[in-house]
């Protein structure tokens, strides 16, 4: 019997290259992700208390030696969190809106990676080791098991080195104000909720600490609105004001955002509709609402960077089925 061979070098090529800033940090933001859903599989309803992942970004505006690196205390890399690393498309965690292609968007950004895990085996704790390599065979390189020694904890940590000339390059920020508004931006519906991890954001200097992050920024959220829908189902609208900071890497002020697994998948300005910039007493607040529901889980893409619906669609939810709350 003979099997179709894949071609891991071809289907990188294939993947949408970033646009924007927002999609040339969505790598990163997978690793973040990746932490994320770790802590909860390890700590489950204790993981806001006990869950913790760490970011550490290096960029300038040269972006010649741009670096990254994201630790966490979740589950590490078992044997079942290995067969799905070392399986493309794997739908290993597609309950929690993992699409098994984030490890192939770390491959088609950074130049190099590098990994180290503490998990738990047969018998104690384990380390594993590997540099993850963008070749055609053998991506996985100087693989080694060892007894993680003096560990008490599982963890992982991922180092990324080096950006790819493809459009990563080109569009990854070289400013580390512009790294924090787009990590408050890409991870404010996952902040909003509680079950979640302590996240620690470094860049350069300065650090973030999330959700607290969040909280400065959302000064007033209504309780969550359920919507009864005949064309999408059940969906979930959360209406909120926020600092004007909120919309600083965004292309106008005020935006309903529709999520997918609790990542912003896209974010629509309805400032035409609005009729003004900002609001409030200081003239410094935004609107901005939040989508979720199984219609929007069940119709984006791979890379959790577009919806599989047209356009046209995102403006009659709008229309149709929030601009009575929104108003």
């Amino acid at each position: 019997m003979t099997s179709l061979r894949p071609n891991l070098l071809k289907r990188i090529e294939r993947l949408p290259k970033p646009t924007n800033v927002a999609s040339a940090m969505q790598p990163l933001f997978e690793a973040i992700s990746n932490a994320i859903h770790s802590t909860q599989a390890k700590y489950g309803e204790t993981v806001a208390h006990d869950g913790r992942v760490v970011a550490t970004v290096f960029t300038d505006r040269k972006k010649e030696n741009v670096s990254a690196t994201v630790e966490d205390n979740g589950v590490g890399l078992d044997q079942t969190n290995w067969d799905a690393f070392t399986t493309t498309d794997t739908d290993n965690k597609i309950r929690m809106g993992g699409k098994g292609v984030g490890r192939l968007l770390w491959l088609d950004c950074f130049k190099e990676i590098s990994i180290n895990s503490v998990f738990q085996g047969e018998v104690g704790l384990k380390r594993r080791s590997f540099r993850f390599m963008l070749t055609l065979e053998d991506q996985i390189m100087e693989h080694e098991i060892i007894d993680a020694l003096g560990e008490t904890s599982t963890s992982f940590y991922a180092k990324f080195k080096g950006l790819r000339d493809n459009g990563y390059l080109e569009r990854f920020p070289g400013r580390g104000n512009f790294v924090f508004r787009h990590v408050t931006s890409h991870f404010l519906p996952t902040f909003i909720g509680g079950s979640r991890p302590h996240l620690t954001v470094h860049v350069g200097d300065e650090t973030r600490e999330y959700p607290r992050a969040i909280d400065e920024i959302v000064r007033r959220r209504e309780p969550e609105i359920v919507l009864q829908t005949e064309e999408c189902g059940t969906l979930k609208l959360t209406l909120m004001e926020c600092d004007k900071i909120a919309s600083a890497d965004l292309k106008g002020s005020h935006f309903v955002h529709f999520i997918a697994h609790d990542s912003a998948v896209h974010s629509q300005s309805i400032d035409v509709k609005l009729g003004l910039k900002y609001f409030g007493g200081e003239l410094d607040r935004v609107f901005h609402a939040m989508l979720t529901g199984e219609y929007l889980d069940s119709n984006v893409n791979q890379e959790r960077t577009a919806f599989q619906f047209q356009d046209a669609v995102i403006e009659q939810i709008i229309n149709n089925i929030c601009a009575e709350h929104i108003d």
